[in-house]
């Protein structure tokens, strides 16, 4: 998950760089969009195995993002 996280946040480094010169397209920042839900589903199902008291009912089925 450490590992993840840091891929995250180099990500946000070069999404942000890109962001400030206007050099950022709209596929990129959809797969941006995409790697960062993905990681959120990741975290929450990590706390739910941990116990977390607000998994209770916390997450009804999870549907996949709209296809594009």
């Amino acid at each position: 998950m450490a590992d993840s996280l840091d891929t995250i946040a180099r990500h946000m480094l070069e999404v942000s760089a890109k962001l400030k010169v206007g050099d950022l397209s709209g596929t990129e920042l959809h797969l941006f969009g995409d790697m960062l839900s993905a990681l959120a589903e990741t975290v929450h199902l990590y706390a739910d195995k941990l116990g977390s008291p607000e998994a209770e009912g916390r997450h009804p089925s999870r549907e996949p993002p709209p296809a594009r």
